[in-house]
């Protein structure tokens, strides 16, 4: 399967909301492992949510989705293919994040008010629905075009000085 490249993260500087997580791998019914996690979100990349898992390795396994999709599937099942969230059958306590790999698939448990909260201090930040507000086209297609340096889209020539973002 191919997949597209990760796409930069936008600006310097800017904040951020992380939540500690304690997650539950779903081995098979009734046999659960705890799994430490973090739920990352920073307003540079507006659209997404960050799930960087701690496995034992010397970096995270980190996937990246869509903060929608993580919003949607708090109250109702959300996603197809590679990440699907949904709420725990009859049982508002829990939030069931699947991911499917190439080396195979996991079941994660989450307590429905750690992801509740992190979502709200996510926007408070961004809104959902306003995250185009905090998307910088011009400096992104900049970046993807590796005009090094590029803090601004000004700067590497991708916008005119005083042009108006994407």
């Amino acid at each position: 399967m191919h997949r597209l490249p990760k796409v930069p993260v936008q600006g310097f500087g800017t904040p951020t909301v992380a939540t500690r997580l304690e997650l539950q791998l779903v081995v098979e019914p009734g046999a659960d492992l705890a799994v430490a996690a973090c739920l990352r979100y920073d307003v540079r990349d507006p659209y997404a949510v960050f799930l960087d898992i701690h496995v034992g390795l010397d970096q995270p396994i980190v996937w990246t989705f869509a903060r929608e999709l993580l919003a949607t599937g708090v109250r109702e099942w959300a996603g197809v293919g590679d990440v699907t969230v949904h709420p725990g059958p009859g049982d508002a306590q829990n939030v069931y994040i699947g991911l499917r790999g190439e080396s195979g698939e996991a079941a994660l448990r989450a307590r429905a008010a750690d992801i509740g909260g992190f979502l709200w201090r996510t926007e408070r930040l961004v809104p959902i629905g306003s995250e185009r507000d905090h998307f910088d086209l011009d400096l992104l297609l900049c970046r993807l075009l590796g005009h090094s340096g590029a803090g601004r889209a000004e700067g590497c020539g991708c916008r005119p000085p005083g042009g108006s973002p994407g």
